[in-house]
């Protein structure tokens, strides 16, 4: 008996992968289920209210996940104060387990041009006025309420840079957001390539961030070059924060009266940013050329 202690600590410490021989035998026995898991590959998550799935989001790549319980379908685990189901097969939760590949993108109905290097200066040019034509509806919403990254500090933008902009690109992120900070050296690297070629087309931000210091540094952080709505001001831009679905990233493509014509949703299915970034590219083209 003076030993017990001994052996059950030692099994405590057992790898959650030896626990149990398959996912079955950990469904069966919840005193096998780890305290946590770590994620193995970026993986699109559903969000749960409840035993319902409402919405999803990306978790990415090695995060530490709070384990609240095991279900056939997979592991529930809590991120912050979301409840997300995760694939088995993304997680560390069996070891022998292999990681299931990511999806491959839906094929695009043309490839994106190369990304072609642009100074900042050209990133940041304004857009020629369009003769005396009278703002758009985004531009009347925007009047005042965007700032950018000026000497690493947020200034305000100009709106008036935005005459010509006939498409808006609604980036909906965060800098304590996994997911987004995998994808903005992507991003970056698309506006660039985009705005090279058509700089009819403008990026905002829309933060998630937790406080206007937070926002000031992710945008430091990722060197972003595009206006972001004021921290002060989101909550009172309806018209543009209404069209941010259930989890982050998300990037919602509008004209300059604010149709939506590409979505990270449709519903509650999570498409992602780069179909977006795709139908941007695809618009932009019949846009110019007819």
């Amino acid at each position: 008996m003076r030993f017990a202690p001994v052996v059950f600590l030692l099994i405590g410490l057992l790898p959650p992968g030896a626990r149990a021989e398959t996912y079955e035998g950990m469904l069966a026995d919840p005193t096998t289920w780890p305290a946590e898991v770590e994620v193995r590959a970026i993986t699109k998550g559903s969000v749960l209210q409840g035993d319902k799935i409402t919405g999803a989001m990306l978790v990415g790549t090695g995060r530490k996940l709070t384990v609240l319980k095991l279900r056939p379908d997979g592991v529930v685990v809590r991120t912050g104060s979301v409840t997300v189901l995760l694939p088995v097969e993304k997680t560390t939760l069996v070891v022998d387990a292999p990681a299931a590949p990511d999806a491959a993108p839906a094929p695009a109905a043309a490839p994106a041009p190369a990304p072609v290097a642009v100074s900042a200066a050209a990133v940041n040019r304004p857009v020629a006025p369009a003769g005396n034509a009278a703002p758009t509806t985004i531009q009347r919403l925007l009047v005042g309420r965007l700032v950018h990254l000026e000497d690493g500090e947020l200034k305000p933008y100009d709106v008036r840079k935005l005459s010509g902009v006939k498409f808006y690109g609604i980036m909906f992120s965060a800098g304590w957001c996994g997911p987004c900070r995998e994808f903005a050296p992507h991003l970056l690297e698309s506006y660039r390539s985009i705005k090279n070629i058509y700089p009819e087309f403008e990026l905002v931000l829309v933060s998630n961030d937790r406080s206007p210091r937070d926002m000031l540094a992710y945008m430091r952080d990722e060197n972003m070059p595009w206006p972001a709505l004021k921290y002060s001001d989101i909550r009172q831009t309806d018209e543009i924060t209404r069209l941010g679905g259930p989890g982050i990233p998300c990037l919602v493509l509008i004209d300059s009266e604010g149709r939506v014509l590409a979505d990270s949703f449709n519903g509650s299915t999570y498409l992602g940013p780069d179909s977006v970034l795709d139908a941007a590219w695809r618009q932009l083209k019949k846009s110019r050329h007819g």
